[in-house]
C-alpha cells in the first residue's frame, strides 16, 4: 500500500510519540487479571521493556513535535 504525503520522518515521529502507549496500557490491563507469580513476573517484564522503548525511542521528545 502506498500512502501520499505521509512520509518517513512523519511516520517515525509518531511511532517513537505512541511508542507511550506500550507503558501506559501494561497498568489496567495487569489489574483486570487474576495476580499469580508468573503473570505478575510478566506484566513487570512488560513494563520494564516498554519504559525501556519509551527511552530508547525518546518518545516524549517525539510528542513535542507531534503536539506542535
Amino acid at each position: 500500500m502506498v500512502v501520499n504525503g505521509y512520509g518517513f520522518g512523519e511516520c517515525w515521529r509518531h511511532l517513537r510519540a505512541e511508542a507511550l502507549y506500550g507503558l501506559v496500557l501494561t497498568r489496567p490491563v495487569s489489574i483486570g487479571v487474576e495476580s499469580t507469580e508468573r503473570g505478575d513476573a510478566m506484566f513487570g517484564a512488560m513494563a520494564v521493556r516498554a519504559a525501556s522503548h519509551v527511552l530508547k525511542l525518546e518518545t516524549f521528545s517525539a510528542l513535542e513535535q507531534v503536539t506542535t
